[in-house]
């Protein structure tokens, strides 16, 4: 089995965001096992975006920089 990580502190960026989010479905489509990182913020669109791809992947919740706005 393949593994590969995916930087995913840019998901939802613009550019970037979107190969990020292209290569996640296509690995996933193949088999390959994805380990990735994503924004505290963004967790639910993600889950919500990759709810077909996380039987194979594992990633892990990365909280804000700057900490929470008030």
């Amino acid at each position: 089995m393949c593994e590969i990580y995916l930087d995913g502190l840019f998901y939802k960026g613009s550019g970037i965001g979107r190969y990020y989010e292209s290569l996640t479905k296509e690995f996933a489509k193949r088999g390959i096992k994805i380990y990735t990182c994503v924004p505290n913020n963004l967790i639910n669109d993600f889950e919500k975006d990759f709810f077909n791809c996380l039987f194979n992947s594992t990633y892990a919740i990365i909280n804000s920089i700057g900490g929470n706005k008030t």
